[in-house]
Protein backbone atom coordinates (compact mmCIF):
# COMPACT_ATOMS: atom_id res chain seq x y z
CA UNK A 1 0.00 0.00 0.00
CA UNK A 2 0.77 3.45 -0.30
CA UNK A 3 2.63 4.97 3.01
CA UNK A 4 4.24 8.23 3.77
CA UNK A 5 7.28 8.63 5.84
CA UNK A 6 5.98 10.49 9.70
CA UNK A 7 7.88 11.46 12.01
CA UNK A 8 7.59 13.17 15.36
CA UNK A 9 9.95 16.28 16.82
CA UNK A 10 11.58 15.53 20.56
CA UNK A 11 8.83 17.29 22.19
CA UNK A 12 6.22 15.14 20.51
CA UNK A 13 4.01 17.41 19.39
CA UNK A 14 4.71 18.21 15.97
CA UNK A 15 4.48 16.20 13.06
CA UNK A 16 7.49 16.43 10.30
CA UNK A 17 5.66 15.11 7.08
CA UNK A 18 7.93 13.77 4.51
CA UNK A 19 6.11 13.55 1.07
CA UNK A 20 8.39 11.12 -0.37
CA UNK A 21 6.18 7.68 -1.09
CA UNK A 22 6.44 3.74 -0.85
CA UNK A 23 4.69 0.85 -0.96
CA UNK A 24 5.55 -0.96 2.71
CA UNK A 25 3.57 -3.94 4.95
CA UNK A 26 1.97 -2.22 7.73
CA UNK A 27 3.71 -1.89 11.20
CA UNK A 28 2.53 -4.74 13.47
CA UNK A 29 -0.84 -4.00 15.40
CA UNK A 30 -2.16 -2.26 12.66
CA UNK A 31 -4.16 -3.33 9.96
CA UNK A 32 -3.30 -2.27 6.34
CA UNK A 33 -6.99 0.16 5.80
CA UNK A 34 -5.96 1.32 9.49
CA UNK A 35 -2.95 2.37 8.86
CA UNK A 36 -3.77 4.10 5.02
CA UNK A 37 -6.49 6.05 7.77
CA UNK A 38 -3.46 6.76 10.02
CA UNK A 39 -1.98 8.33 6.70
CA UNK A 40 -5.37 10.23 5.28
CA UNK A 41 -5.58 11.58 9.29
CA UNK A 42 -2.35 12.67 9.16
CA UNK A 43 -2.18 14.08 5.97
CA UNK A 44 -5.66 16.54 6.23
CA UNK A 45 -5.05 17.59 9.57
CA UNK A 46 -1.61 18.69 8.40
CA UNK A 47 -3.32 20.64 5.34
CA UNK A 48 -1.51 18.69 2.89
CA UNK A 49 -3.87 18.46 0.20
CA UNK A 50 -0.81 18.18 -2.17
CA UNK A 51 -0.46 15.01 -0.52
CA UNK A 52 -4.06 13.97 0.09
CA UNK A 53 -4.62 14.01 -3.54
CA UNK A 54 -2.87 11.28 -4.32
CA UNK A 55 -4.64 9.25 -2.01
CA UNK A 56 -7.81 9.70 -4.06
CA UNK A 57 -9.15 7.12 -6.75
CA UNK A 58 -7.17 7.48 -10.19
CA UNK A 59 -10.60 8.00 -12.17
CA UNK A 60 -11.11 10.94 -9.32
CA UNK A 61 -8.02 12.24 -9.61
CA UNK A 62 -8.25 12.42 -13.55
CA UNK A 63 -10.77 14.96 -13.23
CA UNK A 64 -8.30 17.89 -11.45
CA UNK A 65 -4.49 18.63 -11.78
CA UNK A 66 -2.89 18.88 -8.27
CA UNK A 67 -3.23 22.74 -8.31
CA UNK A 68 -6.69 23.02 -9.13
CA UNK A 69 -7.06 19.97 -5.98
CA UNK A 70 -5.28 22.02 -3.68
CA UNK A 71 -6.97 25.00 -4.60
CA UNK A 72 -10.71 23.68 -3.93
CA UNK A 73 -9.58 21.76 -1.13
CA UNK A 74 -7.92 25.00 0.57
CA UNK A 75 -11.19 26.95 -0.23
CA UNK A 76 -13.39 24.42 1.48
CA UNK A 77 -11.20 24.32 4.46
CA UNK A 78 -10.96 28.36 4.76
CA UNK A 79 -14.93 28.16 4.09
CA UNK A 80 -15.44 25.15 7.26
CA UNK A 81 -13.11 26.22 9.25
CA UNK A 82 -11.31 22.68 9.72
CA UNK A 83 -8.96 22.33 12.68
CA UNK A 84 -8.39 18.20 12.98
CA UNK A 85 -9.22 15.15 11.32
CA UNK A 86 -9.45 11.97 13.12
CA UNK A 87 -10.14 8.49 11.38
CA UNK A 88 -13.06 6.99 14.49
CA UNK A 89 -14.00 3.77 12.74
CA UNK A 90 -12.11 1.49 9.75
CA UNK A 91 -13.17 -1.15 8.19
CA UNK A 92 -11.98 -2.50 4.97
CA UNK A 93 -14.36 -0.84 3.08
CA UNK A 94 -14.30 2.41 4.78
CA UNK A 95 -13.22 5.25 7.02
CA UNK A 96 -15.54 7.24 9.46
CA UNK A 97 -13.64 10.24 10.44
CA UNK A 98 -14.38 13.34 12.62
CA UNK A 99 -13.80 16.56 12.12
CA UNK A 100 -13.34 18.83 13.94
CA UNK A 101 -14.29 22.40 12.82
CA UNK A 102 -14.54 25.84 14.73
CA UNK A 103 -17.60 25.27 16.31
CA UNK A 104 -18.98 22.16 16.22
CA UNK A 105 -17.56 18.53 15.25
CA UNK A 106 -19.21 16.51 12.56
CA UNK A 107 -18.56 12.77 11.09
CA UNK A 108 -18.22 11.63 7.60
CA UNK A 109 -17.54 8.67 6.09
CA UNK A 110 -15.64 7.09 2.93
CA UNK A 111 -15.47 4.50 0.76
CA UNK A 112 -12.37 2.72 0.34
CA UNK A 113 -11.53 0.48 -2.86
CA UNK A 114 -8.34 -1.66 -3.05
CA UNK A 115 -6.34 -1.48 -6.41
CA UNK A 116 -3.34 -3.98 -6.82
CA UNK A 117 -3.24 -3.85 -3.12
CA UNK A 118 -2.96 -0.20 -2.73
CA UNK A 119 -6.02 1.29 -1.01
CA UNK A 120 -7.29 4.68 -2.33
CA UNK A 121 -10.22 7.17 -1.16
CA UNK A 122 -13.56 7.50 -3.28
CA UNK A 123 -14.58 11.11 -3.04
CA UNK A 124 -16.64 12.05 -0.01
CA UNK A 125 -17.71 15.17 2.08
CA UNK A 126 -16.31 17.95 0.32
CA UNK A 127 -14.73 16.24 -1.96
CA UNK A 128 -17.94 15.17 -3.76
CA UNK A 129 -19.61 17.99 -5.43
CA UNK A 130 -15.63 19.57 -5.98
CA UNK A 131 -15.91 21.35 -9.06
CA UNK A 132 -15.09 24.51 -9.07
CA UNK A 133 -18.85 25.97 -9.97
CA UNK A 134 -19.59 24.11 -6.79
CA UNK A 135 -17.19 25.15 -4.59
CA UNK A 136 -17.34 28.90 -5.49
CA UNK A 137 -21.37 29.01 -4.85
CA UNK A 138 -20.40 27.09 -1.23
CA UNK A 139 -17.78 29.76 -0.20
CA UNK A 140 -20.30 32.65 -1.53
CA UNK A 141 -23.17 31.07 0.14
CA UNK A 142 -21.23 30.84 3.32
CA UNK A 143 -20.14 34.10 3.47
CA UNK A 144 -20.16 35.59 6.67
CA UNK A 145 -21.36 39.43 7.18
CA UNK A 146 -17.84 39.94 9.06
CA UNK A 147 -16.03 38.84 6.25
CA UNK A 148 -18.27 40.91 3.94
CA UNK A 149 -17.52 44.17 6.18
CA UNK A 150 -21.15 44.69 5.39
CA UNK A 151 -24.04 45.91 8.09
CA UNK A 152 -26.35 42.97 8.61
CA UNK A 153 -29.24 45.35 8.40
CA UNK A 154 -28.49 45.78 4.55
CA UNK A 155 -27.62 42.16 3.89
CA UNK A 156 -24.73 40.79 2.12
CA UNK A 157 -26.00 39.87 -1.30
CA UNK A 158 -23.85 41.93 -3.03
CA UNK A 159 -20.69 40.63 -0.70
CA UNK A 160 -22.21 37.14 -2.12
CA UNK A 161 -22.76 38.09 -6.04
CA UNK A 162 -18.95 39.22 -6.04
CA UNK A 163 -17.43 36.41 -3.68
CA UNK A 164 -18.20 33.59 -6.17
CA UNK A 165 -16.83 35.70 -9.38
CA UNK A 166 -13.67 36.54 -7.57
CA UNK A 167 -13.52 32.71 -6.41
CA UNK A 168 -13.81 31.37 -10.27
CA UNK A 169 -11.53 34.31 -11.25
CA UNK A 170 -8.68 33.37 -9.01
CA UNK A 171 -8.77 29.31 -9.91
CA UNK A 172 -9.03 30.46 -13.60
CA UNK A 173 -6.13 32.94 -12.96
CA UNK A 174 -3.81 30.51 -10.95
CA UNK A 175 -4.71 27.12 -12.45
CA UNK A 176 -4.05 28.76 -15.85
CA UNK A 177 -7.54 27.58 -16.68
CA UNK A 178 -9.04 30.68 -19.14
CA UNK A 179 -12.04 28.74 -19.93
CA UNK A 180 -13.78 29.79 -16.82
CA UNK A 181 -12.48 33.38 -17.55
CA UNK A 182 -16.60 32.95 -19.13
CA UNK A 183 -17.94 32.60 -15.71
CA UNK A 184 -16.44 35.09 -13.90
CA UNK A 185 -19.34 37.75 -14.38
CA UNK A 186 -17.62 41.45 -13.63
CA UNK A 187 -14.46 40.38 -13.89
CA UNK A 188 -14.70 38.34 -16.79
CA UNK A 189 -12.87 41.41 -19.13
CA UNK A 190 -9.61 40.99 -16.68
CA UNK A 191 -9.70 37.35 -16.54
CA UNK A 192 -8.96 37.22 -20.13
CA UNK A 193 -6.60 40.13 -20.20
CA UNK A 194 -4.78 38.03 -17.86
CA UNK A 195 -4.09 35.39 -20.50
CA UNK A 196 -3.71 38.01 -23.60
CA UNK A 197 -7.13 36.97 -24.89
CA UNK A 198 -8.80 39.98 -26.74
CA UNK A 199 -12.87 40.14 -26.18
CA UNK A 200 -15.38 41.68 -28.36
CA UNK A 201 -16.70 45.10 -27.19
CA UNK A 202 -20.66 43.24 -26.64
CA UNK A 203 -18.84 41.29 -24.70
CA UNK A 204 -17.47 43.99 -22.43
CA UNK A 205 -20.27 45.48 -21.87
CA UNK A 206 -21.77 42.49 -20.41
CA UNK A 207 -19.04 41.95 -18.17
CA UNK A 208 -19.59 45.43 -16.53
CA UNK A 209 -23.78 45.08 -16.54
CA UNK A 210 -23.10 41.52 -14.24
CA UNK A 211 -21.89 44.54 -11.41
CA UNK A 212 -24.27 43.94 -8.63
CA UNK A 213 -24.80 47.24 -8.04
CA UNK A 214 -25.68 49.18 -10.82
CA UNK A 215 -24.00 52.40 -10.37
CA UNK A 216 -20.55 50.01 -10.46
CA UNK A 217 -21.87 48.84 -13.86
CA UNK A 218 -22.02 52.40 -14.76
CA UNK A 219 -18.10 53.36 -13.58
CA UNK A 220 -17.05 50.11 -15.23
CA UNK A 221 -18.27 51.25 -19.04
CA UNK A 222 -16.91 54.35 -18.45
CA UNK A 223 -13.28 52.85 -17.19
CA UNK A 224 -13.51 51.07 -20.77
CA UNK A 225 -14.33 53.80 -22.48
CA UNK A 226 -11.28 55.63 -21.37
CA UNK A 227 -9.27 52.68 -21.31
CA UNK A 228 -10.08 52.15 -25.03
CA UNK A 229 -10.89 55.58 -26.16
CA UNK A 230 -14.10 55.01 -27.48
CA UNK A 231 -17.22 56.85 -26.44
CA UNK A 232 -19.19 54.33 -27.48
CA UNK A 233 -19.05 52.81 -24.23
CA UNK A 234 -21.30 55.66 -22.73
CA UNK A 235 -23.61 55.46 -24.95
CA UNK A 236 -24.21 52.13 -23.07
CA UNK A 237 -25.33 53.91 -20.10
CA UNK A 238 -28.90 54.73 -19.74
CA UNK A 239 -28.73 57.66 -17.48
CA UNK A 240 -28.29 61.06 -19.08
CA UNK A 241 -25.76 62.37 -16.70
CA UNK A 242 -23.96 59.35 -16.11
CA UNK A 243 -23.43 59.01 -19.42
CA UNK A 244 -22.86 63.00 -19.82
CA UNK A 245 -20.23 62.18 -17.21
CA UNK A 246 -18.73 59.16 -18.74
CA UNK A 247 -17.70 61.38 -21.97
CA UNK A 248 -16.08 64.28 -19.68
CA UNK A 249 -13.67 61.85 -18.49
CA UNK A 250 -13.34 60.92 -22.02
CA UNK A 251 -13.10 64.76 -23.25
CA UNK A 252 -10.46 65.16 -20.12
CA UNK A 253 -8.04 61.82 -21.32
CA UNK A 254 -8.26 63.90 -25.13
CA UNK A 255 -8.01 67.41 -23.45
CA UNK A 256 -10.66 67.75 -26.04
CA UNK A 257 -13.76 69.62 -23.78
CA UNK A 258 -15.03 70.07 -26.72
CA UNK A 259 -16.29 66.49 -27.14
CA UNK A 260 -18.86 67.35 -24.56
CA UNK A 261 -20.74 69.97 -27.09
CA UNK A 262 -19.90 67.54 -30.16
CA UNK A 263 -21.16 64.56 -28.50
CA UNK A 264 -23.96 65.91 -26.73
CA UNK A 265 -25.68 67.81 -29.86
CA UNK A 266 -26.52 63.98 -31.21
CA UNK A 267 -28.98 63.84 -27.98
CA UNK A 268 -31.89 66.37 -27.22
CA UNK A 269 -30.28 69.03 -25.63
CA UNK A 270 -30.15 69.63 -22.12
CA UNK A 271 -27.92 72.27 -20.32
CA UNK A 272 -28.08 69.58 -17.36
CA UNK A 273 -25.90 67.06 -19.43
CA UNK A 274 -23.38 69.32 -21.00
CA UNK A 275 -22.72 70.91 -17.29
CA UNK A 276 -22.56 67.58 -16.19
CA UNK A 277 -19.71 66.52 -19.01
CA UNK A 278 -18.43 69.82 -17.82
CA UNK A 279 -17.99 69.23 -14.05
CA UNK A 280 -16.24 65.45 -15.17
CA UNK A 281 -13.78 67.42 -17.22
CA UNK A 282 -13.02 69.70 -14.34
CA UNK A 283 -12.64 67.55 -12.02
CA UNK A 284 -10.01 66.11 -13.58
CA UNK A 285 -8.05 68.52 -15.75
CA UNK A 286 -9.07 71.29 -12.85
CA UNK A 287 -9.67 73.61 -15.38
CA UNK A 288 -13.01 75.19 -14.12
CA UNK A 289 -13.16 78.02 -16.76
CA UNK A 290 -15.67 75.74 -18.74
CA UNK A 291 -18.14 75.76 -15.39
CA UNK A 292 -18.86 79.42 -16.26
CA UNK A 293 -20.53 79.01 -19.50
CA UNK A 294 -23.94 77.82 -18.69
CA UNK A 295 -26.14 80.36 -16.38
CA UNK A 296 -27.96 78.10 -13.73
CA UNK A 297 -31.37 80.64 -14.51
CA UNK A 298 -32.95 79.63 -10.67
CA UNK A 299 -32.49 76.09 -11.64
CA UNK A 300 -31.72 74.42 -9.04
CA UNK A 301 -30.05 71.08 -10.35
CA UNK A 302 -28.13 73.40 -12.35
CA UNK A 303 -26.96 75.72 -9.60
CA UNK A 304 -25.75 72.66 -7.41
CA UNK A 305 -23.77 71.14 -10.18
CA UNK A 306 -22.59 74.60 -11.38
CA UNK A 307 -21.23 74.84 -8.06
CA UNK A 308 -19.84 71.12 -7.47
CA UNK A 309 -17.98 71.57 -11.18
CA UNK A 310 -16.03 74.86 -9.82
CA UNK A 311 -15.07 73.12 -6.70
CA UNK A 312 -13.55 69.88 -8.63
CA UNK A 313 -11.72 72.07 -10.44
CA UNK A 314 -10.23 74.29 -7.14
CA UNK A 315 -9.27 70.89 -5.42
CA UNK A 316 -12.15 71.80 -2.71
CA UNK A 317 -14.66 68.50 -4.19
Amino acid sequence: MLFFLIACSSSGDHLVISESARTVDAPKGLSSAEYFAKDVEQFWTAKKYNVLYDLFTPEFRSQYTKDAFVFLAEEEDKRLGILSVRAVNVSEESITFEIDRKRYVTTTTAKLIKQEGEYFLEPFYIFKEFNPEQVCRRVADDITYAQCGVDPKRGKDQCEHDTYFKCLYDYAISNNEPAYCDQTGYLKASCFEHFDIKISQNEKRESCASHYKESDAMRCLSDFAVAEDDVSYCDAIPYDELRARCVGKLAAKRDEISLCTTYLKQEIYSELKLLACFTEYASITKDDSYCQLIDPDNNPKLGALAEECSKYALGFA
